[in-house]
């Protein structure tokens, strides 16, 4: 349940805060929608009440990822109009976006298992704590902020400055463009250990409750960092980290790499070396050093892996191969621990181009009702994994991760991509006709429709297309009465 006891500090907070003032017995309707709206709103920036985010047991804690959703699809369209109508401001993508959108639904598949092994570690390393501080008091829940973020900078940084966790944390820095939609570009696979990072805090006493609301506040708030619209915050750069701090962090060049850690407060990077402020002179290029040309998030969540395996097999000693796993991406022998620095740019040097592929109106409008098809089934995943069987959890899984895979193959032009999207859907309609996922018959009923449409179209198609890949500077063509070109920029 709930805690009702406060500091004097948090008393104070919550004083103020719309909770307070607006008490829900007197609210019509409309008005504690307005309050929850406005509550969710703050939510992105962690403008929170312990009160309201104190919990007792593990089932209590609301998925508040899922209770922002609503704001920050707002918040993405604002800023949309905004870098639309700028001329200093790139624009969206269509296949930036849905690459951001589609590694973000892979992601949250593994929400509910990798949820459940963390909670039993957690508790299991909790046993053997040296202190028991309280769930409901509200020192525990602001000296959990801070701890947990404490274990984000550290676990970011290791996800940067070890070629094996550098392996997972790539695919976020895999957008070459800088908006609220990379934000949500996450590696699956090292959500799988993340937990490890903020086990100390069991050790010392912290409730896992407290960690994991922390857990997903931190999350939350690194959503908006991720713009180019917002300049400078003035006072505030010194303490928090800010979207002038974090452009740093995603900038592809020799200046910016292995920057600027921090999730919430920027202190720990001025604490620890890793600090740096932002040139205005200078436009940062985002996006991977060697970067995939790419938009398939299942390939690139997975393409480093060769390269680290290739690394380790080649080191001629077994100290070598080591340090080819847990020094820095850029470490070669006799180097220091994170490579030799790169050097910088020269001045007058064209950008390099990016990547940027292209469908028809028809194919995008097909490929983004397939994604948020995936991304329905994966959240009804989430929601009821406790209750179905495995069996259910893991072919509706690798359905939700194949249509990612296929609908990024679509987009770079893979000579595969149609026939593998026909089996795909072939598959799950014969699969969901006998075994429905869904509660609402009707929503089965539509999928089973557009599945065999998308049958139908990909069949016909195999028989009229003469589909050709070439890689950047050529173009694939789809003969087919509704198609256009296909083309790489």
């Amino acid at each position: 349940m709930n805690a009702h006891n406060s500091s004097s500090f948090g008393y104070l907070v919550s004083s103020v805060w719309p909770g307070a003032w607006l008490d829900n017995q007197y609210l019509s309707p409309n008005l504690e929608c307005l309050r929850n709206a406005f509550a969710n709103f703050a939510m992105l920036f962690y403008i929170v009440t312990p009160n309201e985010t104190k919990f007792e047991t593990v089932e209590e804690i609301p998925d508040y990822i899922m209770q922002v959703a609503a704001s920050a699809f707002m918040l993405t369209v604002v800023e949309m109009v905004a870098c639309s109508t700028s001329a200093h401001l790139s624009s969206y993508r269509t296949s930036d976006v849905l690459a951001s959108m589609s590694s973000g639904i892979v992601y949250l598949s593994l929400a509910a298992p990798s949820q459940v092994a963390a909670t039993y570690l957690y508790q299991k390393m909790y046993e053997y704590r040296f202190l028991t501080l309280d769930w409901s008091s509200s020192s525990t829940w602001w000296t959990a902020a801070v701890a947990v973020d404490f274990c984000f900078y550290w676990f970011h940084r290791y996800a940067h400055e070890t070629n094996v966790g550098w392996a997972s944390h790539q695919i976020h820095h895999s957008s070459e463009q800088f908006n609220l939609t990379t934000s949500v570009r996450q590696s699956a696979l090292l959500k799988l250990y993340t937990v490890l990072f903020y086990l100390p805090l069991a050790m010392l006493g912290f409730p896992i409750t407290s960690v994991l609301v922390h857990m997903q506040l931190n999350v939350i708030f690194q959503m908006w960092l991720h713009t180019d619209v917002v300049s400078t915050l003035g006072p505030l750069e010194w303490i928090f980290n800010t979207p002038s701090h974090h452009r740093v962090h995603h900038g592809s060049e020799a200046w910016c790499l292995d920057k600027n850690y921090a999730g919430v407060l920027i202190i720990w990077d001025r604490l620890f070396g890793t600090f740096q402020s932002e040139v205005t002179s200078r436009q940062i290029v985002y996006g991977l050093v060697d970067q995939p040309q790419s938009v398939n998030p299942v390939y690139i969540e997975v393409v480093y892996f060769q390269n680290l395996y290739m690394k380790f097999r080649d080191q001629a000693t077994w100290a070598d191969s080591f340090k080819s796993l847990f020094f820095g991406p850029g470490w070669t022998p006799g180097s220091p621990r994170l490579g030799f620095p790169l050097p910088d740019q020269p001045t007058g040097v064209p950008k390099r181009k990016k990547y940027d592929p292209h469908l028809s109106r028809f194919l995008e409008l097909y490929t983004l009702i397939h994604i948020v098809m995936a991304f329905f089934i994966q959240r009804f995943l989430t929601l009821h994994f406790a209750s179905l069987s495995v069996s259910t959890v893991t072919i509706n899984t690798a359905f939700v991760v194949s249509t990612v895979f296929s609908i990024g193959a679509l987009y770079d032009g893979w000579a595969s991509a149609m026939p593998m999207e026909a089996l795909r859907c072939i598959f799950y309609f014969i699969y969901s006709a006998v075994y429905p996922l869904l509660e609402e018959d009707i929503v089965n009923r539509l999928i089973l429709v557009f599945l065999a449409f998308s049958i139908v179209f990909w069949i016909s198609q195999s028989h009229r297309t003469n589909l050709k890949y070439f890689h950047s500077g050529f173009k694939c063509l789809l003969h087919y009465h509704i198609s256009q070109d296909i083309r790489s920029n």
